[in-house]
């Protein structure tokens, strides 16, 4: 039996309670309305409860039809592709209560590269990527993002992906994406630009300063209203020891936007190249800033 999770049905049930409790509750005021029994009340319950199992039932009917001819020596993928769509229908009906969609998104996409119908095979494969990134299950979304990139190649996929492989710390698997992008191109400049800037702050975590600088000046040109941009230079010229470069830089990021992750670094190097140059006061203001954006190891700085 296909493990189900009931939320949504809960949540229909209660507006149909509240819906009838509001009936009953008019019919104390005027005439015109009576108080519901109890089996009424219960109704909407037992009317939801029973559409619930049976879309259950429908579901697990396909489901089995779709692995069984999997099964078999010569599956028949147009009739398993048919089979998911049942399946996909009535999990979009009960909100993805049914079955796991990156699961069920993933074996329609497999299903749909046997019979190369690789185009719409990737909607599903990007969608399953997208369905386990905002689970945080990165590792499962790498696994979509490679065959979708196995079909075709994709700036903004790849950029996705090598995010992913940032999230679960394999920073040389992410490098090589944004060489990929950086050689190959990419259709959005700003997913260019922040895959120049990616690799440069890679870089600049191992201390290879000379080498990112030519990158986050690449990242600039293609795009110099992303404020993170701004702060990775502001960052580097930090290292350099060009603390009024690295003022000006973070200066930019914070007024571009305060909502950005760079905001609290921002706060933090300005306010260590600004203590470099002997602007105490000042220095003091922003690093208070920084711990309160996050920065705590601003806080030794105080």
């Amino acid at each position: 039996m296909i493990k189900v999770n009931s939320q949504s049905l809960l949540k229909i049930v209660s507006i149909l309670i509240i819906l009838f409790a509001t009936t009953e509750t008019k019919s104390q005021v005027t005439s015109k309305f009576r108080a519901i029994t109890f089996d009424e009340r219960a109704k909407p319950l037992q009317i939801a409860t029973e559409a619930y199992k049976a879309a259950e039932k429908d579901f697990e009917k396909y489901y089995i039809k779709a692995i069984t001819e999997l099964g078999t020596n010569e599956p028949n993928y147009t009739l398993v592709s048919f089979y998911y769509d049942k399946c996909i229908e009535l999990n979009t009906r009960f909100n993805g209560t049914l079955f796991n969609w990156g699961k069920l998104l993933n074996q329609k996409g497999v299903c749909l590269n046997h019979i190369k119908n690789f185009i719409e095979a990737n909607k599903y494969f990007a969608s399953a990527a997208q369905w386990h990134t905002q689970r945080k299950e990165y590792s499962n979304a790498i696994v979509n993002y490679d065959l979708y990139l196995n079909n075709q190649y994709n700036g903004i996929i790849m950029f996705y992906r090598a995010r992913c492989w940032d999230m679960i710390g394999n920073e040389q698997m992410s490098i090589n994406d944004y060489n990929t992008i950086i050689n190959r191109g990419c259709s959005n400049k700003t997913i260019l630009a922040m895959s120049y800037n990616n690799k440069a702050y890679g870089l600049i975590k191992a201390q290879k300063y000379t080498e990112a600088l030519p990158l986050v000046n690449k990242a600039l040109e293609f795009s110099s209203a992303v404020s993170f941009i701004w702060d990775t230079r502001g960052e580097l010229h930090y290292h350099l020891g060009e603390y009024e470069k690295c003022i000006q830089d973070m200066n930019r990021a914070i007024s571009i936007t305060d909502g950005e992750t760079s905001y609290d670094n921002s706060y933090y190097y300005r306010g260590l190249a600004k203590l470099k140059l002997q602007r105490k006061a000042e220095a003091r203001k922003d690093l208070k800033k920084a711990v309160k954006h996050g920065k705590v190891e601003a806080q030794k700085y105080l």
